[in-house]
């Protein structure tokens, strides 16, 4: 039987079985991972899809179990190919969504803000999206110190993506520099509030 802790879910046979956590780096999720692994003396698994780290226990018989946990832990979390508790960093390329569409497309982290994320999209497009909501998704940042002088519910002109053109809306959530803009059309977007008006 051979039992995988990928991305925090155990599972069997490509079956999930029981999510141990909920984020890819959890300490808890990475304990029982390890733990489930060493008890069952079968191979273990972190990290997301293809790319993950994966160590087969079973082949490890007449070594200290507990030696190989300790190695194992840090490969994992000090290693180059280990987890990452701030996700996403500048030059990663992820999933994101656009607009107020559920739909994501590829891109590369540009600028990691706060709890945002600007991201160059591959189609030559590009915006703010939420740490939390990226494939991989990362973990956000404490709020931004930098002030705005837009208010939440304002009427403004703010440009859509890569265009110059000012289009109307109402500013609904400012973070440090940047407001996010329900634009009158039904789009939706961050902007730098520099560049409103």
């Amino acid at each position: 039987m051979r039992w995988h802790a990928t991305g925090g879910r155990l599972s069997r046979a490509g079956s999930p079985v029981i999510d141990v956590a909920r984020k890819q780096c959890d300490a808890r999720g990475l304990v029982v991972s390890l733990v489930v692994s060493l008890v069952m003396g079968t191979s273990f698994r972190v990290g997301a899809g293809a790319s993950g780290e994966a160590f087969d226990m079973s082949l490890l018989a007449g070594v200290s179990r507990f030696a190989v946990m300790g190695v194992v832990a840090v490969a994992l979390l000090g290693g180059s190919g280990g987890c990452s508790k701030s996700g996403p960093k500048v030059g990663d390329k992820v999933r994101a969504p656009w607009s107020h569409s559920a739909t994501m497309y590829p891109g590369k982290v540009t600028e990691v803000y706060g709890k945002l994320a600007r991201i160059d999209f591959d189609d030559g497009d590009h915006g703010w999206a939420e740490l939390a909501k990226l494939d991989p998704p990362g973990t956000p940042g404490s709020a931004p110190s930098d002030s705005c002088a837009i208010k939440v519910g304002a009427k403004v002109k703010a440009p859509w993506s890569k265009t110059n053109t000012l289009f109307p809306g109402t500013a609904s959530e400012v973070h440090g520099k940047l407001v996010h803009v329900n634009f009158d059309d039904g789009d939706k977007g961050w902007a730098a509030c520099s560049e409103v008006k």
